[in-house]
């Protein structure tokens, strides 16, 4: 599967139309509604693919939705940086990479490199979604005290 800048359309890329799995219907349907991933440029997602370090932080980013602020700062607040030293030529990944490691989604290498453009392998793949899950449900849970708070011991969550 291939990341571009072009989104397909509401309908389902022919080569996963014509797939014989199901399962990879449902969830390129379900990834493509949330905007998570995207088609090559030749309008085929190209299932039998490997996925990138990059690609696989852009994709797990964009479903936890967080804000453009949150990924690309604000005129007055600047997103740290993660600091890793071989981002050149993945523009449109590193806000993506950046969110993930600053919030520990994601890590780098010791040598204080990403590797974006490395095939990731299904443990990293595994790891990354389990603390992207991690991280929604501690967010989660911050916000319910926060509410919980606020109203002198009334549950709002």
């Amino acid at each position: 599967m291939a990341a571009a800048s072009f989104a397909f359309a509401a309908e389902l890329p022919s080569d996963v139309k014509t797939s014989q799995n199901a399962a990879l219907g449902e969830a390129v349907s379900a990834l493509m509604e949330k905007e998570a991933i995207t088609g090559d440029t030749d309008g085929l997602f190209h299932p039998e693919d490997t996925l990138t370090r990059a690609q696989v932080c852009s994709i797990i980013v964009k479903t936890i939705n967080p804000t453009a602020a949150e990924l690309n700062g604000t005129v007055t607040v600047n997103v740290p940086d993660s600091g890793f030293s071989d981002l050149t030529g993945y523009k449109w990944a590193k806000p993506y990479i950046n969110y993930a490691a600053n919030r520990e989604i994601a890590k780098g290498y010791a040598d204080g490199t990403f590797k974006p453009g490395s095939d990731v392998t299904f443990a990293e793949l595994v790891t990354f979604a389990v603390r992207a899950c991690v991280y929604r449900q501690q967010t989660r849970r911050n916000l319910a005290a926060e509410l919980s708070d606020e109203g002198e011991g009334t549950r709002i969550l």
